[in-house]
């Protein structure tokens, strides 16, 4: 089980992430206040990378919630996290019926798989239907990695996790686990080889473990 200490470095961190977003603009914060398109677009970003940002915070959480006992400030992390998945999901579908900046984006596709990753485990833990309808729509809506030459630009472990994420929700149980597993997405290599030492996407390979079903109608 996790010891205390991180538990506390983990809401510490959340509280800071809340705090900057408490000192946003007013457009940023809410759609009341949005009163172009251009400020509409700027929430949705805003929520999503923010949002995402909490939810990687809690991963480690999330990861290994499954195998030990919950105590009050784990289900508190678990909960900021459910809460910050959502968001970042919400946002980031919301972002992609207003413009093509999620599917364009390196950082907002980034965001937008390791959303979908960190939901995958979270459906895992708690199959709520509106988790597993937000991921299924969540992952309808990314590119596939082996179809659309735009995606060339991303990582090998970027285009892994989709193609997992692909086959996850088509039904697909038969995967190579050895080639489709990645290495970790952290820190977040880009396509053009440089490495951004501050973003954090979860292993793709983490979801061999997962069955698949909440990925497929039911």
């Amino acid at each position: 089980m996790l010891n205390s200490s991180p538990f506390s470095a983990m809401l510490h961190s959340i509280s800071q992430v809340e705090a900057i977003c408490r000192r946003a603009k007013p457009h940023l914060r809410s759609l009341t206040y949005c009163v172009t398109t251009e400020h509409t677009k700027e929430h949705y970003a805003f929520q999503l990378y923010t949002n995402f940002l909490i939810a990687t915070i809690c991963q480690e959480v999330l990861q290994k919630a499954a195998r030990s006992d919950n105590n009050l400030d784990q289900v508190e992390i678990l909960t900021t996290a459910r809460r910050a998945l959502i968001s970042a999901a919400e946002s980031f579908l919301c972002l992609h019926r207003l413009s093509i900046i999620p599917l364009r984006t390196w950082s907002a596709l980034h965001c937008g798989i390791g959303t979908a990753l960190l939901l995958g485990m979270l459906a895992q833990l708690n199959d709520s239907e509106d988790v597993v309808s937000l991921l299924r729509a969540l992952v309808d809506v990314l590119p596939d990695s082996r179809t659309s030459p735009d995606l060339a630009s991303l990582s090998l472990q970027h285009q892994r996790a989709l193609h997992v994420l692909k086959m996850r929700r088509q039904g697909t149980s038969n995967l190579d686990k050895t080639s489709e597993r990645s290495r970790p997405l952290s820190p977040a290599t880009r396509g053009d080889g440089t490495v951004d030492h501050d973003v954090n996407v979860p292993d793709s390979g983490t979801m061999d473990g997962l069955g698949g079903s909440w990925y497929t109608e039911k």
